[in-house]
């Protein structure tokens, strides 16, 4: 069982709407709405994840339920 990281729900990885891949780790959503939240401030939700004052953008990939992947850059 993993944790949508926004929300705190249960979901199995099965059962997730969408996922993002961040820093090589795998985050599973229970909604697009968690997702979107997630994409404009991951560090937001990753405590273990500190954010530098100075911070350049960011790429990760994102991979929708159908598992279409889109790579961004935030």
């Amino acid at each position: 069982m993993k944790f949508d990281p926004v929300c705190g729900t249960a979901i199995s990885p099965e059962a997730a709407i969408s996922t993002a891949r961040y820093h090589g780790e795998t985050y599973y959503f229970c909604s697009v709405k968690c997702r979107l939240a997630f994409d404009r401030d991951p560090g937001a939700y990753l405590k273990e994840l500190p954010r530098p004052k100075d911070a350049n953008p960011v790429s990760w990939s994102l991979q929708d339920s159908a598992g279409t992947t889109q790579a961004e850059a935030h």
